[in-house]
Parts: C-alpha cells; structure tokens; sequence
C-alpha cells in the first residue's frame, strides 16, 4: 500500500474509493498527517522569530535614528552659537594635549559632558565612525542651515506681492569685490523686513551685463518681471592712478580732479530720475487733509505712467484713496506703515485693493543702502586678516547665519 501511493502510483480506478478509504486508515498515513501537522507548526514558529527579529531591528534602528537626531541637535546649536557671535570655528592645533583646539572643537568637549548620559553613552559608541569635529562635518552643518534659512526667505518671497532689492560692494581684506544682496518686501503677515541673500565675489566681472547675470541667478525664481519694483544700486569703481615716485603731487592732484569727477557723475546718474518717485506724494499720510480737497492729480499721473503695468485700474484708485484721504480716522497717521497695520487690523485689503497695492509698493521702495552697509560690518568681523582664506561658499553661510539672527529665533520659537 505504501508503495502504490508514494511511489508507483495507484491504478486501479474502478476501486479508487475503497482504497482511498483503507489508506485513510493505514499507520502510515496517520503517521505522514502528524508529520504534516509538525511542520505547519514549525513554519509558524519560523516565521514569528522572522517578525520578531525585524521588529527589534526596527526598533533598535528607530533608537539610533533619535539618538542621532539628539546628537546632530546640539551640533546645530554649536553652530549656530558661533555662527551668531561671528566666532571662528577652526584652530591652529588640533592635537589631543593641545590647549587650544579652536572654538568648536573646545566648546563641544564643554558641551558633552553636561548632555544627558543616553547621548553621552551614544556618542562613546559612535566617535570612532563619527565625531562630527570635521571641516568637511563643519562646512555641511553650517551649508544646510543657510540653505534652510534661504529657503524660508524664497518662501516668503514667493507669497508677496512686490519686492525690491538693494545691491552694493566692498573690498574684503583678500582684496576681493564683495557684492551684498538684501530684498526687502511685506509679508503675508503684513510685516515690512530686509533679509540678505548672501556675499557673492564679483571680482572677476564688475560689468553692468555681470552684474545683472548675478542679479537674475538670485532672482530668477521670484517672477522678477513682474514682482521686482525698486532697486537700489551702489557699486563702487575706485579710479586708477599711476603713481611716479618722482613726481608724487602732480599725481595725487589728478586722482583728486578724478574723484571729483567721479562724485559728480555719480549725483547726476543717481537724481536724474527724482521726477518719476512724483507719485509718493499719494501715500503721504500728513497731507490727506489737504488731498481730501484737492487731490494730487499729477502723482496719480505719474503714478500710472511709472507702473503702467501694476496700476492698470488707476480709476479704481482713485476712488479708493478718495475715501481714505476723507475719513478723519487716516488724516492723524504718522506713517504710512500705520495705514497698512490698519488695513491688517480691519480687513480691508479686500475693500481697498488697489490702495493696498500702492501703500505696499512704496513701503518697499529702498531709499538707503544702509542695510548693506550693516552687512559690510558683518563681514569685516568674519572675514579678518586671520581668517583670510575662508572659502566664498562658508563665509557667504555664515554671514547669513549672523546677519539673520531674527530669523533663526523666529524659527527656533516655531
């Protein structure tokens, strides 16, 4: 019997039932069933040892990924720390036994050893694969976070209506032309700011056709046609003078008339377009008592003539700020800011659209370079004669790390 089921195989159809029903009861057939049954219950322990062991794969991998997060969390803050104060990272002596391993590197050692043990513990179990004490570790950290920063920029930029840029250069202590970039536009939240887009060395190509290859590589992203309202543009080309040891007055006399010169040039190509700025008079919050007899016709004029693109429903204008120079609420303002907070406040953007549109167009039109200056500051206490030979792409970082202080913490808050 044994044979013709498991190896001869079984013929004799006529009787197939009747042998089915005597196999059914032979011992090996019972003895083959509790093999069967033996072996589904084995599989099933198999597999929940195969479960078992991925989920505590899962969650060791799960603990290393926190404990990882913790970790890179506090050399973040390291970062940022040193970043703000405008602190140099590196030192010269870098050795176990040396007494100055460089700020990072002496103010992580301070840093660790007042962690919770879980991270101290985990750090001892990682510091021979990673110590995050690198330059290249350095220079990641400090690239994402000013990538991430300029990346909130973008964001907020990309949900204004307008903005306007302001661009001027200097010389670092490496002799180098550095171009500072600062927008300045409203928020959704109805918040006036500047923030910096970074140093960009401008050495090579201080060219109008350069610098507008620069300013559309920044810009390019931000629907510059038709956001990109005002600009302000201070780039510097200092004379050149050849000296002759022998004859030293005649040639500081002639650098004196080229500066000169210079100076005069700059003020006629600066004023000449004073006359198309006529339509700030709208928005001049001390004179709406005045304007609500007589309107100021030739700046809503020049104002259409200027902006023919973004004041196309200039009628509509009209009748908007005829409204607003009436009211006697408006006519004791200070500053035409205090008239967008008010349109915040009650909800009328939707009511005063074409109003809001100009109030929040000439908010953003720059009449300073101070800003950039501020940024030149920055970068005579970053880049110094000690400091030198720091990499374009590290000091622009870190620059936007200390220039915008304000928001690292609003987002810190977040």
């Amino acid at each position: 019997m044994k044979s013709v089921w498991n190896t001869v195989g079984y013929y004799d159809l006529k009787n197939l039932s009747r042998g089915i029903q005597m196999y059914q009861t032979s011992k090996e057939h019972i003895h083959n069933h509790l093999g069967l049954k033996n072996l589904e219950k084995n599989c099933f322990t198999i597999l929940d040892v195969v479960n078992e062991h991925g989920n505590l794969f899962k969650k060791n991998y799960n603990e290393n990924v926190r404990l990882n997060h913790l970790f890179m969390e506090h050399l973040i803050d390291l970062v940022l720390f040193l970043g703000k104060q405008e602190l140099a990272f590196r030192g010269h002596d870098k050795s176990s036994d040396s007494l100055n391993k460089g700020n990072f590197r002496e103010l992580f050692e301070m840093h660790i050893i007042r962690c919770s043990q879980e991270i101290q513990n985990h750090y001892n179990s990682i510091k021979n694969i990673f110590t995050g004490m690198s330059k290249s570790t350095q220079n990641d950290l400090i690239s994402c976070i000013s990538e991430f920063l300029i990346n909130q920029i973008k964001n907020e930029i990309k949900q204004c209506k307008f903005y306007s840029i302001q661009i001027d250069d200097t010389t670092d202590i490496s002799q180098k032309t550095q171009c500072s970039i600062i927008i300045r536009y409203v928020t959704d939240k109805f918040e006036l700011i500047e923030r910096f887009l970074g140093f960009h060395n401008v050495s090579e190509d201080r060219t109008a056709q350069g610098l507008f290859n620069l300013v559309n590589s920044v810009l390019h992203e931000f629907d510059i046609e038709n956001k990109l309202v005002g600009q302000s543009v201070t780039l510097t080309k200092p004379p050149k003078a050849t000296r002759n040891e022998s004859n030293n007055q005649s040639n500081f006399k002639i650098l004196f008339y080229e500066i000169i010169d210079n100076i005069l040039m700059q003020l006629n190509t600066r004023f000449q377009d004073t006359n198309k700025l006529l339509f700030l008079q709208l928005a001049d919050v001390t004179k709406f008592k005045e304007y609500s007899f007589t309107f100021p016709v030739n700046a809503l004029n020049n104002l259409k003539s200027t902006y023919p693109n973004i004041f196309y429903n200039i009628n509509s204008l009209k009748v908007e700020l005829e409204v607003l120079y009436s009211d006697v609420k408006y006519q004791n303002l200070l500053h035409i800011y205090d008239m967008v907070k008010i349109i915040e406040q009650d909800a009328l953007k939707d009511i005063l659209p074409e109003a809001y549109k100009l109030f929040i167009l000439i908010l953003i039109i720059p009449s300073t370079s101070v800003s950039n200056e501020r940024s030149f500051s920055c970068l005579k206490r970053i880049k110094t004669c000690s400091r030198n030979s720091i990499s374009q792409v590290r000091f622009s970082s870190l620059s936007i790390l200390s220039i915008e202080k304000s928001l690292i913490n609003q987002l810190k808050k977040n």
